[in-house]
C-alpha cells in the first residue's frame, strides 16, 4: 500500500472514532439531562402536593372530611 492509502485510512479511522465518541457522549449527556429534568419535575410536584395537604390539614384539623370525599381528594391533587 502506498503512503497515500495509509494516510487516508488513518484519517478515516480517526474520524470514525471521533464521530462515534461524540455520538455516545451526546447520547449519554442527553439521557442524563433528561433524567435529571424528570426527577426535578417530580420533586416539584411532590412539594406542591405536600404544601396543599399541609394547608388542608391545618384548615380542617384532620383528614376526616378528605377521607369521606373522593371528589375533594381529587380536587386537592
Amino acid at each position: 500500500m502506498s503512503i497515500r492509502v495509509k494516510l487516508f485510512l488513518a484519517f478515516l479511522l480517526t474520524t470514525l472514532l471521533v464521530v462515534m465518541r461524540m455520538h455516545f457522549f451526546t447520547r449519554w449527556s442527553l439521557e442524563k439531562g433528561f433524567t435529571e429534568f424528570i426527577e426535578k419535575r417530580q420533586q416539584e410536584r411532590l412539594d406542591k402536593i405536600i404544601d396543599v395537604l399541609e394547608e388542608y390539614y391545618a384548615d380542617h384539623h384532620g383528614w376526616d372530611n378528605l377521607i369521606k370525599s373522593k371528589r375533594d381528594w381529587m380536587a386537592l391533587l
